[in-house]
């Protein structure tokens, strides 16, 4: 008898990368990492020059002098430690990146539980569409793999009022 009343179990479906990639916040951490990137590269163009002058100096030199052989030692140093920054420096943003977008990712999951609280929803499952052109894949197997939502009715969809909700706790742009 029950089970006649109960009432049916709402379960509602999300687009997490339609989410994400419309969430303004991952536009403005995508710039700020390209900046320091370019930062990064600018300062290793910038050390590289410096040593090439360096180079161009050594050649200037008697080979078998004292200098020469001082220069030639310090320019490989100099290698050597640009390689060691460039790849520590490439190290250090793809873990700033990684910890942002999973700070990200915490605040998507936020907003699907409270929407989904709002909405009487028991549970949000990912909605996965596929690619376009899936169908053309040379591996047709990995594109299907992972995929446990096949159809969602679209008045079940929550990604619009997830990213709308998000986009609107962002502080606003003032005029220009």
């Amino acid at each position: 008898a029950e089970s006649q009343n109960a009432e049916p179990i709402k379960v509602g479906f999300l687009d997490v990368r339609k989410v994400i990639q419309d969430y303004k916040k991952r536009e403005t951490i995508e710039q700020e990492l390209k900046a320091r990137a370019e930062s990064i590269e600018k300062q290793v163009k910038d050390a590289r020059a410096k040593v090439e002058a360096k180079n161009d100096k050594l050649v200037s030199l008697n080979p078998d002098s004292d200098e020469a052989v001082q220069m030639d030692r310090e320019i490989q140093l100099d290698m050597v430690r640009l390689k060691f920054e460039g790849e520590w420096q490439a190290r250090r943003l793809e873990r700033e990146r990684n910890t942002r977008f999973a700070q990200l990712y915490s605040e998507v999951c936020y907003e699907v539980r409270l929407q989904a609280e709002r909405g009487g929803f028991a549970s949000v499952l990912v909605n996965d569409p596929l690619p376009t052109g899936w169908e053309k894949s040379s591996d047709f197997v990995a594109v299907l793999r992972g995929r446990t939502v096949l159809y969602t009715d679209p008045r079940l969809d929550i990604t619009q009022t997830v990213t709308d909700a998000l986009n609107d706790k962002l502080p606003k742009a003032p005029p220009k």
